[in-house]
Protein backbone atom coordinates (compact mmCIF):
# COMPACT_ATOMS: atom_id res chain seq x y z
CA UNK A 1 0.00 0.00 0.00
CA UNK A 2 3.01 2.39 0.99
CA UNK A 3 4.80 1.88 -2.57
CA UNK A 4 0.87 2.85 -4.04
CA UNK A 5 0.66 5.64 -2.60
CA UNK A 6 4.61 6.39 -3.60
CA UNK A 7 3.91 6.20 -7.00
CA UNK A 8 0.35 8.06 -7.21
CA UNK A 9 2.61 10.52 -5.26
CA UNK A 10 4.89 10.70 -8.09
CA UNK A 11 2.50 10.77 -10.80
CA UNK A 12 0.22 13.59 -8.99
CA UNK A 13 3.77 16.25 -8.72
CA UNK A 14 4.46 15.23 -12.23
CA UNK A 15 1.01 16.21 -13.12
CA UNK A 16 1.29 19.64 -11.15
CA UNK A 17 4.32 20.37 -12.75
CA UNK A 18 3.69 19.55 -16.18
CA UNK A 19 0.26 21.04 -16.04
CA UNK A 20 -0.95 24.18 -17.72
CA UNK A 21 -0.91 26.87 -15.24
CA UNK A 22 -4.46 28.63 -15.25
CA UNK A 23 -6.12 31.09 -12.45
CA UNK A 24 -8.04 29.41 -10.14
CA UNK A 25 -11.28 28.66 -11.32
CA UNK A 26 -14.29 27.37 -9.55
CA UNK A 27 -16.26 26.69 -12.92
CA UNK A 28 -12.98 24.88 -14.60
CA UNK A 29 -12.65 22.71 -11.69
CA UNK A 30 -16.28 21.57 -11.81
CA UNK A 31 -16.20 21.19 -15.39
CA UNK A 32 -13.28 18.82 -14.83
CA UNK A 33 -14.41 16.67 -12.05
CA UNK A 34 -18.09 16.60 -12.38
CA UNK A 35 -18.41 14.46 -15.53
CA UNK A 36 -16.18 11.72 -13.83
CA UNK A 37 -17.77 11.80 -10.43
CA UNK A 38 -21.54 12.04 -11.30
CA UNK A 39 -22.17 10.21 -8.15
CA UNK A 40 -20.74 13.57 -6.14
CA UNK A 41 -22.87 16.70 -5.35
CA UNK A 42 -21.36 19.70 -6.48
CA UNK A 43 -20.97 21.05 -3.22
CA UNK A 44 -18.93 18.04 -2.02
CA UNK A 45 -16.93 18.51 -5.25
CA UNK A 46 -16.15 21.91 -4.37
CA UNK A 47 -15.76 21.70 -0.68
CA UNK A 48 -13.23 18.73 -1.23
CA UNK A 49 -11.18 21.01 -3.46
CA UNK A 50 -11.00 23.39 -1.00
CA UNK A 51 -10.18 20.73 1.87
CA UNK A 52 -7.67 19.95 -0.49
CA UNK A 53 -5.77 23.36 -0.86
CA UNK A 54 -6.06 24.71 2.88
CA UNK A 55 -4.00 21.06 3.41
CA UNK A 56 -1.72 21.95 0.78
CA UNK A 57 -1.40 25.41 1.90
CA UNK A 58 -0.93 24.28 5.41
CA UNK A 59 2.48 22.72 4.28
CA UNK A 60 1.27 19.21 3.52
CA UNK A 61 2.31 17.50 0.13
CA UNK A 62 -0.46 16.88 -2.69
CA UNK A 63 0.19 13.17 -1.66
CA UNK A 64 -0.90 13.84 1.80
CA UNK A 65 -4.75 14.65 0.83
CA UNK A 66 -5.14 11.47 -0.63
CA UNK A 67 -6.05 9.11 2.36
CA UNK A 68 -8.14 12.28 3.25
CA UNK A 69 -10.27 12.23 0.13
CA UNK A 70 -11.00 8.60 0.00
CA UNK A 71 -12.08 8.72 3.74
CA UNK A 72 -14.27 11.91 2.74
CA UNK A 73 -16.21 10.74 -0.66
CA UNK A 74 -15.94 7.37 0.28
CA UNK A 75 -13.97 6.59 -3.37
CA UNK A 76 -11.12 4.68 -4.60
CA UNK A 77 -7.62 6.33 -4.59
CA UNK A 78 -7.37 6.89 -9.00
CA UNK A 79 -10.94 8.79 -8.55
CA UNK A 80 -9.06 10.72 -5.58
CA UNK A 81 -5.96 11.21 -7.57
CA UNK A 82 -7.71 13.04 -10.22
CA UNK A 83 -9.32 15.34 -7.58
CA UNK A 84 -6.33 16.38 -6.50
CA UNK A 85 -4.77 17.13 -9.38
CA UNK A 86 -7.40 19.21 -10.78
CA UNK A 87 -8.02 20.78 -7.55
CA UNK A 88 -4.11 21.84 -7.63
CA UNK A 89 -4.52 22.73 -11.16
CA UNK A 90 -8.21 24.39 -11.59
CA UNK A 91 -8.62 26.41 -8.19
CA UNK A 92 -4.78 27.44 -7.68
CA UNK A 93 -3.50 25.42 -4.36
Amino acid sequence: MTRVFATLALLIGAAITTAPTADADQDSYLKRIEPKMAFLTRTQILTEGQKVCQLIRSGHSSSDAIPMVVEDLNMSVPSAVDLIIAAVVELGC
